[in-house]
């Protein structure tokens, strides 16, 4: 099973290190292959400074629990998603937040879940009957049947 990972999960593993998100994104899984788009890393980014400040962190400790979480994760490229998927993705996220149409489009390319802590995202996907999307607790039931 191939799950994306979407880049405020990763960030929510690097705010909280010792949480359930954190050691979920460190345990091996048998049959669960974490993926995120390589877009995912610029969205992380971003938001470095603002965590570093909040979390009073230093840069170098950001870069490091990264480099932890992403021995998990494999990075894939964009050249995984065709322009038509990359369209049918934008269809179903213009109505949420267009910087999701990257995690969507490899949800529906690789045939995989995309694990969120976006709640607003989750639920909107669920209303336009896009069931690719869970959440940890959903996760954690996954991890539980496998």
């Amino acid at each position: 099973m191939i799950i994306i990972t979407d880049a405020n999960i990763i960030l929510s593993g690097i705010i909280n290190p010792y949480g359930i998100i954190a050691s979920l994104l460190i345990q091996e899984h048998p049959g669960i292959n974490f993926m995120t788009p390589e877009y995912a890393l610029s969205e992380i980014n971003l938001h470095k400074k603002r965590i570093c400040t909040k979390q009073k962190i230093k840069p170098v400790e950001f870069d490091i629990l990264l480099d932890k979480f992403l021995t998990n994760i494999t990075l894939a490229g964009n050249d995984t998603v065709t322009e038509d998927i990359y369209r049918q993705a934008e269809e179903i996220t213009s109505p949420i937040d267009t910087n999701d149409t990257w995690y969507i489009a490899f949800c529906i390319a690789l045939d995989a879940l995309l694990w969120t802590g976006d709640l607003k995202l989750h639920y909107a996907l669920r209303k336009q009957q896009f069931y690719k999307s869970i959440i940890t607790a959903e996760f954690n039931s996954i991890l539980k049947g496998i």
